[in-house]
């Protein structure tokens, strides 16, 4: 129960998101035009609740998995870099057209880094903070806590 109140509060929290970024990256964006981003984000969590519940079986679970370890570099790289690109290309292309490209790429961007990157360094990552995580804990309270005992002079 507790999942599907942190699921439905992010929904909301995505949505109104949503709807106050498309401005930012269509300029001639309309009430129709943000509400269509919010309805292709309550379809993407529809979709991915079906999948993750069962309730859907679409696909190949290997893609899914791609999917998952392209979330976090795509996280990273998606906001700054994404609208410094779509601004680039606006000239250049329609804003949908730039805004497409700039998805498809980043997406792209994402896959090298989950498949270059983060596969070939999580076994060593996982096998070092497995050992050391007790160390690293107790370094980054003393941290935190020599942080919160310091006066401004």
């Amino acid at each position: 129960r507790l999942y599907a109140v942190i699921l439905a509060v992010s929904l909301v929290i995505s949505s109104i998101r949503a709807f106050q970024q498309v401005p930012e990256f269509i300029s001639t964006a309309d009430m129709q035009t943000r509400i269509i981003a919010v309805i292709l984000i309550w379809i993407f969590y529809a979709f991915f609740m079906a999948v993750s519940t069962g309730r859907l079986k679409a696909g190949d679970k290997k893609l899914y998995l791609i999917l998952g370890g392209l979330t976090y570099p795509l996280y990273l790289i998606h906001s700054v870099a994404g609208k410094a690109l779509i601004d680039r290309f606006r000239n250049l292309l329609t804003e949908h057209v730039a805004i497409l490209l700039v998805i498809i790429f980043m997406l792209w961007v994402s896959y090298i880094i989950h498949v270059k990157f983060e596969k070939r360094v999580a076994p060593w990552l996982k096998t070092f903070l497995n050992a050391n995580w007790l160390k690293l804990t107790l370094y980054l309270s003393r941290t935190r806590f020599n942080d919160l005992d310091t006066k401004p002079k």
